[in-house]
């Protein structure tokens, strides 16, 4: 039974490997260039056609997503084709740009966010997947601001305020207007 046995996944190799794999090994080509990112496939594992898995999961990082769970209040300043930028922490410093591809659907009731997806071109591939980033809105109208850091800021209601130093040691608060604030 076991010769029986040998020589079957013998001849399952022949059909797999038409005029190749001697020793029992092979090369598997992707049908796209990439990165593998998840390897499922295990030595000694019998690879078949109707197994529930790839054998692995290949990806392009040559363009990723960024995925923003937004603020419900902060709906109203997204549309796609919109551009953001992007920083990480493994770049301090340096703004990447990207540009909002799809606004979701469903607002999770649980965080009152919801997922806005932006596209990213990566032709150096230095940002990688899983990486947290911080995303700003760009003000694509033309309009001058000043950057404040979020930490200067004192929200009372609705409004924003700043503190302006008119003198030595004396402050005045004044009403700002958030043109972009970033998420």
């Amino acid at each position: 039974r076991s010769q029986s046995e040998t020589q079957r996944a013998k001849l399952r190799l022949r059909n797999i490997a038409p005029g190749g794999a001697e020793d029992g090994r092979f090369a598997i080509r992707a049908p796209l260039s990439g990165v593998v990112a998840e390897r499922k496939a295990n030595p000694g594992m019998e690879v078949r056609p109707d197994l529930p898995d790839p054998l692995f999961v290949v990806t392009d990082t040559g363009s990723l997503w960024v995925v923003i769970d937004l603020l419900e209040r902060d709906l109203a300043k997204v549309v796609p084709g919109k551009p953001v930028s992007v920083e990480v922490d493994a770049y301090p410093g340096e703004r990447f740009t990207a540009r909002i591809d799809k606004i979701g659907e469903i607002l999770d009731p649980a965080t009152r966010r919801i997922q806005v997806r932006c596209s990213i071109a990566n032709p150096g591939h230095r940002l990688k997947p899983e990486m947290y980033a911080r995303v700003t809105l760009l003000n694509d109208q033309g309009q001058k601001a000043v950057r404040v850091p979020n930490g200067a800021l004192v929200t009372q209601g609705l409004y924003s305020y700043v503190f302006v130093e008119t003198q030595p040691a004396v402050f005045q608060r004044r009403r700002v207007a958030l043109s972009v604030q970033e998420i």
